[in-house]
């Protein structure tokens, strides 16, 4: 397995997995993949985001983004990982892993003191396990 940062060419295959990744979790939503696609193009001219992607076998099977911002409530940098999706088959594999290591290495390149994870229910305690706290919790409500 190998990471590789993404850029505008390669949003439209990282797509693919984005749009896996929605309807994983709301199967009903409907999500617009050319809008995703044309803001995360606008997002890769700034050097505060990040796209980075694990490939097997020159497939790629997962990808992990986000932003580094300052955050004067603490008074740090943080990085802030927007989505983490790795495909079913690839997950009891380092895939994962791999996508949090390079998140960590950008992260400290671009003097981040604190690293935030945006994460659904279901994954709370592997992040848990490694050394994170849970803080916030997201509320959605459609109108």
């Amino acid at each position: 397995m190998i990471v590789k940062t993404g850029n505008k060419e390669d949003l439209r295959d990282l797509s693919e997995l984005w749009v896996k990744m929605i309807k994983e979790i709301y199967p009903e939503w409907q999500p617009d993949v050319l809008t995703w696609i044309e803001r995360n193009k606008i997002l890769c001219d700034n050097d505060n985001y990040h796209i980075s992607y694990v490939k097997e076998a020159h497939k790629i099977v997962g990808f992990m983004d986000g932003v580094v911002f300052y955050e004067p409530a603490i008074g740090k940098n943080v990085a802030l990982a927007q989505h983490l999706y790795i495909k079913p088959d690839f997950r009891n594999t380092r895939a994962a892993y791999l996508l949090c290591i390079h998140m960590k290495r950008i992260a400290k390149d671009a003097h981040a003191e604190v690293i935030e994870i945006n994460a659904m229910p279901y994954v709370v305690q592997a992040y848990l396990k490694m050394g994170f706290k849970k803080e916030q919790t997201v509320m959605r409500r459609f109108l």
